[in-house]
């Protein structure tokens, strides 16, 4: 009955669904790239309806348990991101209300994004943008467990964080070779959606954008963002980075709704290498000096450097240096410039002593820092953020960091441009 049924269904639901994309002929050009997505959702119809045609009993109970395997391999190594932000109400932050008012109150804010386990050894990759300004990040495994995660590294150029819990065995994913990845591939997503629900899509590549992104014809869900894209062997082929969807304004689109859209991801054979050295990379033990520095009155084309901040409890407090000394020499040598100054601390251990000459309100002073281990990254923003930064003038413009007005400023920058990306997509989309 269920055969008979889908049948006389399935021809008349794809029938009806090209009569509404060719009904107008304006509506053509616009359409032409969602024909894949159509393609890529009414396949899987087709593959079943075919199977159920075969006649073979058995095919589908086999097609069924080959779908769950890969999806109990995917899941093993798919993770849910959970990054948590402090604020107080009353704030420059967050408004405060009539209850609030007098006694402001701390909230917690919560972004939840997906990753994946990029090793056995504990590190996990995303989105930077989903960990952006955390306090505390959290790593929901597929068993349910919940792991502490700390900041190692991170790319801005390509929008990927690393991450790290403290467990290693824990289960490491294939990477397909680039060679095994084609216009038309079969794939699956696999990732967390809003109340940590595992969210799971089936898709198909449509195409590699100027770029170099994967445009996928799948159904992003939210919270999704960040998550690995498998193939049908469940190996690791790309990484979700965001959504496209047809414009819900669009009356013609009704028909269409939100299950058809395209989700960009980036191949993983071309970022794993550079991943790669990012963990190497911080593994490696250098010297933390415990400062942020700026041009001396945020002027570049100046050759002296102004200490802005000390973190407490770092070398650097407790060597006795202070937030408005301006360096001198390091080392014995002139350093006129952030570099300069980088290519002196950089090369140095924990535990090594480094000189430096200090002018203090007029005064020339030697100070001597025993370098410590440096921290994780979060940390340090974390020290940074709750910690104000002193000097003898108003500066907003250092390199480790800014003062709040520097970071609402920021913070609005990078709005505008969003809104911008946004703005220049939806007219992509429409010129489709």
């Amino acid at each position: 009955m269920a055969t008979q049924r889908l049948r006389r269904c399935s021809p008349l639901c794809l029938s009806v669904g090209l009569f509404q994309l060719f009904s107008n002929e304006k509506s053509v050009m616009r359409r032409t790239k969602e024909i894949a997505s159509v393609l890529g959702s009414l396949g899987f119809l087709l593959f079943f309806s075919t199977i159920l045609f075969a006649g073979d009993g058995q095919l589908l109970p086999r097609l069924e348990k080959e779908i769950i395997s890969l999806v109990n391999k995917a899941q093993k190594v798919s993770v849910t991101i959970i990054a948590q932000t402090e604020v107080v109400s009353g704030s420059e932050n967050i408004p405060s209300s009539p209850e609030t008012k007098n006694s402001p109150r701390k909230i917690i804010n919560k972004t939840i994004g997906s990753g994946f386990i990029f090793s056995k050894d504990g590190y996990i990759i995303t989105k930077k943008s989903v960990i952006d300004g955390a306090e505390r990040i959290d790593v929901l495994l597929y068993n349910g467990k919940f792991l502490k995660a700390d900041l190692v590294a991170e790319d801005p150029r390509i929008d990927l964080a690393i991450l790290r819990v403290n467990k290693t065995g824990l289960p490491a994913p294939e990477f397909a070779p680039p060679e095994d990845l084609h216009v038309g591939s079969w794939v699956i997503v696999m990732g967390r959606s809003i109340g940590f629900a595992t969210a799971i899509s089936f898709g198909m590549v449509q195409g590699v954008s100027s770029d170099g992104f994967l445009k996928v014809g799948i159904q992003v869900s939210p919270g999704i963002i960040g998550a690995p894209i498998f193939n049908f062997k469940g190996q690791v082929v790309g990484i979700l980075f965001a959504k496209l969807m047809i414009d819900e304004g669009d009356a013609e689109n009704a028909f269409w709704g939100n299950h058809f859209q395209e989700g960009l991801a980036l191949p993983i054979s071309q970022v794993k290498s550079r991943i790669e050295r990012l963990i190497a990379d911080s593994k490696k033990r250098r010297g933390w000096l415990g400062i942020t520095v700026s041009h001396k009155n945020g002027k570049v084309e100046s050759d002296t450097l102004l200490v802005t901040h000390v973190f407490p409890n770092s070398p650097a407090a407790a060597a006795g240096l202070k937030a408005g000394d301006y360096i001198l020499k390091c080392n014995g040598i002139r350093v006129r410039n952030l570099t300069e100054l980088l290519d002196e601390i950089n090369p140095q251990k924990p535990q090594s002593r480094v000189s430096f000459k200090l002018l203090r309100h007029g005064t020339v002073m030697q100070r001597t820092v025993s370098l410590g281990e440096r921290p994780s990254l979060m940390s340090i923003r974390n020290a940074f953020k709750h910690n104000k930064m002193v000097s003898p003038q108003t500066i907003h413009n250092t390199r480790f960091g800014l003062t709040p007005s520097g970071q609402n400023k920021e913070m609005l920058m990078r709005i505008r441009r969003l809104e911008k990306e946004v703005r220049l997509l939806r007219k992509q989309i429409k010129k489709r």
